[in-house]
């Protein structure tokens, strides 16, 4: 399943690959989050990402969703090896986003 054109997250700037919210409740087109920042944890394993102001309005999604991530194909690991694009599902199940 893909995502909607209203609940894709793509980081431009470096190679993450897409996260989809799994629902079309929190924007009704294509949103910049200036002044946004990301930080990786000392192990390496958890990304952050905060996003900023929003370019234009956001909207509170109703209900739970699940997210789901696609890595990009172009990640590499610290040897130069490409990430799996495996399809990576939220853990936990369906709880309120944002």
């Amino acid at each position: 399943m893909g995502c909607s054109s209203n609940d894709a997250v793509t980081v431009t700037s470096v190679n993450l690959g897409t996260l989809c919210l799994g629902g079309n409740g929190f924007v009704t087109a294509a949103r910049t989050f200036s002044n946004s920042s990301m930080t990786m944890s000392a192990g390496g394993t958890v990304v952050t990402i905060a996003l900023g102001t929003a370019s234009g309005a956001t909207m509170t999604q109703a209900g739970t969703t699940t997210m789901t991530w696609t890595p990009s194909a172009t990640a590499l690991d610290v040897a130069g090896n490409a990430c799996s694009t495996a399809v990576v599902t939220e853990s936990g199940g369906a709880d309120v986003e944002f």
